[in-house]
């Protein structure tokens, strides 16, 4: 099984979430993020931060539970499992346009996006919502791959394009004060896909 920066994580309890784990991410050499991967998500080109989340709901808008960037150690808050869809079964690669779900490992919630301002900008709120086994259509986000690659590789530039509003998941350095000071806006936004703030890279974590 692939791995990266074991130490900053607690791999037990990333084992213990994955159970059986092929290891299918290095076959060729190269390292691919795969259905059932367990990843931190990076701002590429802008914050550099990881895309995290906590059990602390927004004050306003949705009152869903809240999506930051945050470049501080918190392993258990900033690790994502990557989800295929039905037909995915777990270590098959990604390819480009393929949708996705991202379950948040820590609160189990999925990566959510919908009709709400985002609190400090007023773009599109990005939020966490449902559980194992409730999660719905706004859960969904395309892998638009930003290179030669018809398949999604480690550390490679990607956008997230929300399935059902036609956003892409973003971050920027506005930041928020109390109680998550230091943790930056996370949001979706229309029109803005080469912008440095919607590009991510997979880094850090168990790739199957």
């Amino acid at each position: 099984m692939p791995l990266r920066n074991a130490a900053s994580f607690p791999l037990a309890v990333v084992l213990a979430v994955l159970g059986v784990a092929p290891a299918a991410g290095l076959s060729d050499g190269l390292l691919y993020v795969t259905c059932g991967s367990v990843i931190k998500l990076q701002s590429y080109s802008g914050t550099q931060h990881c895309l995290h989340s906590h059990d602390i709901s927004y004050g306003q808008g949705s009152g869903q539970q809240s999506v930051t960037g945050f470049a501080g150690v918190d392993a258990a808050n900033s690790l994502w499992r990557v989800v295929g869809n039905e037909q995915c079964i777990q270590g098959a690669r990604i390819a480009n346009d393929e949708l996705i779900r991202l379950q948040h490992l820590g609160t189990r919630r999925w990566l959510h996006s919908h009709a709400f301002a985002s609190p400090l900008s007023g773009y599109q709120e990005v939020s966490c919502f449902g559980r194992d086994a409730v999660s719905d259509a706004a859960d969904l986000w395309h892998v638009e791959l930003d290179g030669p690659s018809e398949l999604w590789l480690a550390d490679a530039a990607v956008r997230l394009r929300h399935n059902v509003s036609g956003t892409y998941l973003a971050n920027h350095a506005v930041a928020y004060q109390r109680p998550i000071a230091g943790h930056t806006e996370v949001f979706a936004v229309k029109g803005n896909a080469n912008s440095a703030q919607t590009r991510w890279r997979a880094t850090q974590g168990v790739f199957l």
